[in-house]
């Protein structure tokens, strides 16, 4: 079981899983954040982008969809999709949200 703390304009949560399948957008909507997202999960647009503050090493690797749309929007190292970014279980994540649904 991993732990990742959440920061965002909201405040701040801590979600656990022990799921290395489900993305970081997967873990939004399991515990109701309202991170925002467009594309329904298909690495096509950059709003549901996560700054990763500790644990890049424990997230699943980049692939080219996902380096191409941050490059694309201007970001870089250590940001990551959270509709693509899943924790592999093998160490905690510190994170922010920067931009939440305004519908959520």
């Amino acid at each position: 079981m991993v732990k990742i703390t959440v920061n965002s304009p909201a405040g701040t949560q801590v979600w656990e899983t022990d799921d290395p399948e489900k993305s970081l957008l997967d873990l939004a909507f399991d515990h109701h954040f309202p991170m925002e997202h467009e594309c329904c999960a298909a690495a096509r647009c950059s709003t549901c982008r996560v700054y990763v503050e500790q644990g890049t090493e424990h997230l699943s690797d980049m692939e080219e969809d996902e380096a191409d749309m941050l490059d694309a929007g201007g970001l870089a190292d250590p940001y990551r999709l959270g509709c693509q970014a899943r924790p592999t279980l093998t160490g905690d994540l510190v994170i922010t949200v920067e931009k939440l649904d305004p519908h959520g």
